[in-house]
């Protein structure tokens, strides 16, 4: 049966697209940038972009002073020599100590000069600990009783090992650079302890049990 009294269908809302004034939210309008903001966001960008170029250009000096080992050519061939590893002395060469696990650090040392003053400082120092050294002949610090070492300006210093508090670096370069003449083939620097057990221009170790 129809019913007599229809409900009249919803009517369609009318398509408004294309019309700038449907569902128009104001405040999606953008508010225009001022030329002081504009400026300030430019400068910030700049400056951003300045400090990752220093970060990136820091981080690769750093790496490229890993990977690369400082040039020892004029020395590297230089012989060392070593006593009380084995039944006979033998030669080791700046050119053999570069390839081993090498260290370049700053080290600091105690002491005085002639007149009490202080020569307390830092140095920069690249090479194997003594330790690794001594690991890669078969031994250990803790093996021997006394280091004697003796430089070619006629100095020597004997070493007891069990009361070092550094542990002795074998610098074949001072940091990245070459040594210095007078301190070539090898020195010794030894962190935190009185720069008089401190040694340069090594031509002979002797490890004593």
């Amino acid at each position: 049966m129809t019913d007599p009294n229809p409900t009249p269908p919803s009517p369609t809302p009318p398509d408004r697209v294309g019309d700038p004034y449907a569902l128009k939210d104001p405040y999606d309008e953008k508010r225009p940038k001022t030329k002081l903001t504009g400026r300030l966001r430019s400068a910030g960008v700049i400056v951003g972009c300045v400090v990752v170029l220093v970060v990136l250009a820091a981080a690769g000096l750093l790496v490229f002073n890993t990977l690369t080992p400082p040039n020892i050519t004029a020395y590297a061939a230089d012989g060392i020599s070593i006593s009380g590893l084995s039944d006979e002395d033998y030669i080791v060469t700046p050119d053999q100590l570069i390839g081993l696990d090498c260290e370049q650090t700053s080290a600091s040392g105690s002491g005085s000069g002639q007149f009490g003053e202080s020569k307390a400082g830092s140095v920069a120092a690249y090479g194997p600990f003594l330790e690794t050294f001594l690991q890669s002949q078969g031994f250990s610090l803790s093996d021997f009783t006394r280091i004697k070492v003796y430089c070619k300006d006629g100095y020597s210093v004997i070493l007891r090992p069990d009361m070092l508090e550094g542990e002795p670096i074998l610098s074949v370069a001072d940091g990245s650079e070459a040594l210095a003449p007078y301190q070539r083939p090898l020195r010794m620097v030894i962190p935190g302890e009185t720069t008089g057990k401190w040694a340069f221009g090594i031509l002979r170790m002797e490890f004593v049990r």
